[in-house]
């Protein structure tokens, strides 16, 4: 068993993404983007975006899911997330990247983001 990755980390440029948005007003706080990306990279079926250039680190696996809730919904709704615990923060990375990284592309072509739609539009 492998070490448990105990932060969670962004792109340079989703982490600028992540920003706008929190300052545009669309999440309160970028840890709630962040775990939204996530979800919604989920509901849309993204593919996860495994990063290899720089990373800014951006939280603390214990501030981010501190009762582990977050992880075990990933592990139940994803049918692709490892069950080990450093594969399932990497993987839980990549998926919020793939979300960020579309919720970015939908603000630039939309001008803006409507999050009740977004959850909205089955």
């Amino acid at each position: 068993m492998g070490k448990t990755n105990v932060t969670v980390s962004l792109s340079s440029e989703n982490d600028s993404h992540l920003n706008d948005f929190v300052a545009s007003g669309y999440f309160s706080e970028a840890m709630d983007g962040y775990k939204f990306a996530i979800a919604y990279a989920i509901d849309k079926e993204l593919s996860p975006i495994e990063v290899t250039g720089k990373k800014k680190t951006k939280y603390a696996i214990g501030n981010l899911d501190p009762v582990n809730e977050l992880r075990d919904a990933v592990k139940f709704l994803h049918p692709k997330a490892p069950q080990e615990s450093d594969r399932l923060v990497e993987f839980m990375q990549a998926l919020a990247e793939a979300g960020i990284k579309d919720l970015a592309q939908i603000n630039k072509e939309n001008y803006g983001l409507d999050i009740s739609e977004l959850i909205s539009n089955r």
